[in-house]
């Protein structure tokens, strides 16, 4: 088993404005092959608006100082 200690953060873009959520650290022993899996919820109040809504997701890796991001675009109708 080896330590993991990871920053998950999201951010939520409408338009030209972005939010951060909140971020997650998560900081544990897992085995080499293991997967993680993580997630945030996002109140439909929110997002008041019927629009395109672009969430980003970035994860650091802090004891290998590497980070990745992923970024989903969703509607809301």
């Amino acid at each position: 088993d080896q330590n993991c200690s990871l920053l998950i953060e999201f951010e939520l873009q409408k338009g030209g404005k972005k939010y951060k959520l909140n971020p997650q650290r998560i900081t544990k022993k897992v085995d080499e092959s293991a997967a993680l899996l993580e997630g945030t919820q996002i109140p439909l109040a929110a997002l008041p608006e019927l629009r395109e809504y672009e969430l980003t997701v970035m994860v650091t890796d802090e004891i290998a100082k590497k980070t990745a991001s992923q970024k989903l675009k969703f509607f809301v109708r």
